[in-house]
């Protein structure tokens, strides 16, 4: 019974205030007017005053995260990412971790300094013969 009680105050409550913004809007429509504003602009205030305020007397406590599921499970790449490494790694000898080096792509010139690719055989700025 104080729930309905409750309920029913609270829509009185939210009534005399929707009554009280709509008075507000026609003395701030008139305001408008005798300043001498354009009708469409202050038509155009009214309506985003009216709707915003609207919005906040009608905002309920029911409203929370709890609809947005997803966003509570949601996790990220890189979390993703971070868990597959540990699992990964947990199951893997460390003999199996070893790799060979591989010959990198760009490389400089020991004479001057030139950057080149792996496969000159000839700096085109020096001439130096790479080995």
């Amino acid at each position: 019974m104080k729930n309905q009680n409750n309920k029913e105050q609270l829509s009185i409550r939210k009534k005399i205030l929707i009554l009280l913004l709509i008075i507000f809007q026609i003395f701030f429509f008139i305001f408008l007017f005798l300043e001498e504003v354009n009708f469409l602009i202050s038509l155009l205030i009214n309506i985003f005053l009216f709707l915003f305020l609207l919005g906040l007397i009608l905002k309920t406590k029911d409203t929370s995260l709890k609809l947005f599921k997803a966003h509570k499970n949601y996790e990220s790449s890189v979390q993703k990412s971070k868990k597959e490494l540990k699992t990964e790694t947990k199951g893997v000898k460390k003999s199996a971790l070893k790799s060979t080096y591989k010959k990198s792509l760009i490389r400089k010139c020991e004479n001057c300094g030139f950057i080149l690719t792996a496969y000159s055989k000839k700096c085109p700025n020096c001439g130096h013969s790479v080995q």
